[in-house]
């Protein structure tokens, strides 16, 4: 039985398969596709999706023979995509690093206190969170007003290999969007212009989503398994 790990780094994507005692046999790693311009860093949902892939099929490539029984992932907080009613990506994912959100960031000062914003979140105030750079894309982007689902990186992953969609605990907590009663905060949501029904229901890490999808493009084809994201 074999059980491989997923992580979606800001430098690498990493894959390694391990024995079910925890033994790493083997890894694949691919470079994570970011795009550096005069507006910030950013990269494109889809590129990101083919890392990912090649990184799995390096790892399992290499690796003994034996059934995947799980899959888990785990990735980069606050970065996050928006698909739309067909499931396609409308947006260019921008880096949880990217400072072209500071007005937003300012407006959101304006909005609502810093310490009614830590209080709520357990968060400190600044342009890392997903909040701001959302309403940046909103503004920015026009076509991005047509997204019917927000999924933080891990989870769109998981997602489009074939798993539920979800909301990770920990990943939704780094958001600006999850107050620290586990609900969504109305205030910061509007404040975005997004909407909680933009959201995937929200799991705690671990949860299984389901198996991997034969369209996934994960090679040896015959290896497939169940999977989970979060940290």
């Amino acid at each position: 039985m074999l059980l491989v790990g997923l992580d979606i780094g800001t430098t690498a994507i990493k894959a390694v398969v391990f024995d079910e005692h925890g033994t790493a046999l083997a890894e694949g790693r691919a470079a994570t596709p970011w795009s550096v311009s005069p507006l910030g860093v950013q990269l494109e949902a889809a590129e990101l999706l083919e890392a990912a892939a090649s990184a799995l099929t390096c790892a399992l490539a290499t690796a003994p023979g034996g059934a995947v029984a799980s899959i888990g992932i785990t990735g980069m907080g606050e970065s996050g995509v928006l698909t739309g009613p067909d499931g396609e990506v409308v947006a260019p994912v921008i880096a949880w690093h990217d400072r072209r959100d500071l007005a937003e960031l300012a407006s959101l000062r304006a909005a609502i206190s810093e310490d009614a914003f830590s209080a709520r979140t357990g968060l400190p105030m600044r342009e890392q969170w997903s909040l701001t750079k959302h309403r940046w894309l909103l503004t920015h982007l026009p076509e991005t007003r047509r997204a019917t689902m927000r999924f933080n990186i891990a989870e769109w992953v998981a997602f489009s290999l074939g798993g539920a969609p979800i909301s990770e605990l920990s990943l939704a907590s780094r958001t600006g969007w999850l107050d620290l009663s586990r609900n969504w905060w109305t205030e910061t949501l509007e404040w975005s212009g997004a909407s909680q029904t933009l959201m995937p229901e929200v799991a705690v890490a671990g949860t299984n989503l389901g198996a991997v999808s034969a369209k996934a493009g994960i090679s040896p084809p015959h290896r497939g398994g169940h999977h989970g994201s979060g940290a």
